[in-house]
């Protein structure tokens, strides 16, 4: 062949080579998505998969980790940065259906993602369940930070959904595989049972609605907390955020034979308590027969107990009792749903004491004289939880809870004792709180008990020095620099060797209940260098207290004091 043809020849070949690889670049382009609204483009590596650690929806049933098959994805690309809660919007996922493959364990959705190549490159993934549920509103593409939804009661119980959402899962890369879901309920499950009395041969539940609150709105809160990511809020009160939800009675379940007790109507509804609204009411309005006479009667709005109960991942069951005289409802147990990554529809009773209208640990006390739940949870089990409770709207909370009067009996300062701690006339003492704030620079003076068991602040407060001539003694900070509290209670007082003991072996609990008020504006408490009003067998000196440790100290060195008071 010619020498110039042979150049020609490979000229052509050259071009034909540079057109084909820049065709195979396009064409990988073409089937890339998009990700990043400015910048490079990431390169992409492994598919990402999903593992949700339940498992479709069944009407009238809750979700577990057998019956689910859907759930949307919302998913952040960072480059070279992590999930920036200000500026961070859902580019790489948005509301993505992903399924439960048929007649298997796997989960798929199209199009396919891949995980960047990039290792600065960071993905967060926030889930919810079922996918695209009725009442619910997924928050904009264009919406920064934490994903926040609008969730609106379906007013028919078929309708309704057990909404899930999935603890977050921050800044994954391709080297963290595939991305695991562990879901919580996010609303309250409503059981309802009649009771039918004798008299008659049975009941048959003609109509049945419940009035509850209408909408609202969940978001999640953080990436870091293994508890408080998800928060409900716009719980509106009053009337107008009323709405009826009608109940679905077939014919064969709607009669319940005298003597027995069946199952009427199952309803996911708002977590009320959750926002506050503990004094908001629930109640019934039904028609039933009372067969083998032929009566049928209408209910009106029959109010339901335990709202402060009605928090995420609560189920409680009401009974109606029906007689032949009268219909009343009673509640008939409360449990939580653990949501555990192995069982989410695992459920757990409530231990005596432990419920929302019971005084324990982590309580909000008020300037009023007034507590409200703080959330803290012991199941029957031994399992200890703790809801995300905010103080009442429009209450001034001025301590926490650290312990009740049934602890005091046990921690030595027996409830027969109420007339050593200031509340004369009082029958029983109900519980004892810690001030929220600590107050720094004062001194402390005079003699005491010393013991690491007893509740007995305020006898000891009452021999500390009272003299005037040192402004900085406990008891003039006590008088003049603290809110007053409820003519209810002791008063303030400095707290025993005992009692500074227990709230800081509890300082957990009583922590998380600090940071629900005025929006966290509560950090965790300080318990380095805390005055006692108890006394140290040490040269005679008085009791400080240091993260757990305690010992004697000099009366005239400036420290701190957490002020308590009985109740």
């Amino acid at each position: 062949m010619p020498k110039r043809e042979v150049l020609q020849r490979n000229i052509m070949n050259r071009i034909l080579k540079i057109w084909i690889t820049g065709l195979t670049v396009c064409c990988f382009s073409a089937c890339g998505d998009k990700v990043s609204s400015g910048g490079d483009e990431p390169s992409m590596g492994m598919p990402i998969s999903f593992v949700p650690t339940v498992e479709t929806q069944t009407r009238g049933t809750d979700f577990t980790k057998d019956n689910l098959t859907s759930l949307g994805v919302l998913a952040y690309l960072t480059q070279g940065s992590s999930f920036n809660a200000s500026s961070s919007t859902p580019n790489f996922m948005y509301n993505q259906e992903v399924t439960k493959a048929s007649g298997a364990s796997t989960w798929e959705y199209t199009p396919t993602k891949f995980w960047p190549t990039n290792s600065n490159d960071k993905i967060t993934f926030f889930a919810y369940a079922p996918h695209n549920p009725t009442g619910l509103t997924v928050p904009d593409n264009t919406a920064t930070g934490y994903p926040s939804f609008t969730y609106a009661v379906p007013t028919a119980e078929a309708d309704q959904t057990d909404l899930l959402l999935a603890k977050p899962a921050p800044n994954k890369t391709a080297s963290d595989g595939k991305v695991n879901f562990s879901f919580k309920h996010a609303l309250t499950r409503i059981i309802l049972n009649v009771e039918a009395g004798g008299g008659f041969t049975g009941i048959t539940i003609n109509s049945l609605s419940i009035k509850t609150k209408k909408s609202g709105t969940v978001a999640f809160s953080s990436i870091t907390s293994p508890t408080d990511w998800m928060q409900w809020s716009n719980i509106a009160s009053g009337t107008g955020n009323d709405i009826s939800c009608t109940a679905t009675l077939p014919s064969s379940s709607s009669t319940v034979t005298a003597g027995s007790t069946g199952k009427i109507a199952t309803f996911f509804l708002l977590p009320v308590a959750a926002t506050g609204n503990t004094s908001e009411n629930a109640t019934l309005t039904f028609s039933y027969t009372m067969n083998g006479i032929g009566d049928t009667k209408t209910i009106t709005d029959l109010a339901l107990t335990s709202m402060a109960d009605w928090l995420p991942a609560t189920s409680i069951t009401y009974n109606l009792k029906i007689t032949r005289t009268s219909a009343t409802v009673e509640v008939g147990s409360i449990s939580v749903w653990n949501g555990t990554t192995v069982d989410i529809d695992k459920s757990g009773e409530i231990a005596e004491g432990y419920k929302a209208g019971d005084i324990k640990t982590g309580d909000f006390y008020y300037d009023d004289g007034t507590w409200s739940d703080g959330g803290y949870r012991m199941l029957t089990d031994g399992t200890a939880i703790q809801y995300t409770i905010k103080p009442t709207a429009g209450k001034t909370c001025i301590g926490i809870v650290y312990a009740n009067g049934k602890t005091g009996e046990e921690r030595e300062d027996n409830i027969s004792k109420y007339s050593s701690t200031g509340l004369n006339g009082a029958t029983e003492i109900k519980g004892y709180v810690v001030a929220l704030d600590r107050i720094s620079g004062v001194r402390r003076s005079g003699s005491a008990s010393n013991s690491v068991t007893a509740f007995n602040g305020y006898t000891n407060t009452q021999n500390l020095s009272t003299s005037v001539s040192n402004p900085r003694q406990i008891r003039e900070v006590l008088m003049n620099s603290t809110t007053p509290p409820p003519s209810s209670t002791s008063g303030w007082y400095v707290m025993s060797l005992g009692q500074t003991m227990y709230a800081y072996e509890n300082k957990d609990i009583i922590n998380k209940s600090r940071t629900n008020i005025n929006s966290g504006s509560y950090g965790s408490m300080n318990f380095s260098n805390v005055w006692t009003s108890s006394y140290g067998t040490s040269g005679n000196f008085p009791t400080i207290f240091n993260n757990g440790s305690y010992g004697a100290a000099q009366p005239t060195t400036m420290q701190n004091v957490y002020p308590g008071f009985t109740f």
